[in-house]
């Protein structure tokens, strides 16, 4: 049976789990922002824009305070940079050693279709 922690960090994942929702904690490294800022950095629509800061927010990425009628959203605190430093290396690392095996696989298929007389 999956602990608290288990399920705590399953949501945590979720939260980051898709493209406009990395792209907005990209965008609040840098300082906070309210959604008029962000729209247009994502090239998406205000709607789509607060339902992922929404989220964001419950799961404690991000906190938003009121400056009139503009909510301005910043990162919790460092630790998020971190956590995208860290996938970001990751990935990194992923690819390379994908990009290493892909260019080791073509290799063996430029060589095994070079006829007989070429060799």
């Amino acid at each position: 049976m999956p602990s608290d922690l288990d399920v705590m960090s399953a949501r945590l994942f979720k939260a980051f789990a898709h493209p406009v929702r990395v792209a907005l904690l990209e965008a609040l490294r840098s300082g906070p922002k309210c959604v008029c800022e962000l729209v247009p950095l994502l090239d998406v629509e205000q709607p789509s824009a607060s339902n992922h800061l929404s989220m964001l927010r419950s799961e404690g990425l991000i906190v938003g305070h009121k400056e009139g009628r503009r909510v301005i959203y910043r990162l919790t605190d460092d630790t998020v940079p971190r956590l995208l430093d860290a996938a970001h290396a990751f990935l990194e690392k992923r690819w390379q050693t994908e990009a290493s095996i892909w260019r080791r696989d073509q290799r063996a298929r430029t060589e095994s279709r070079t006829p007989e007389s070429d060799r």
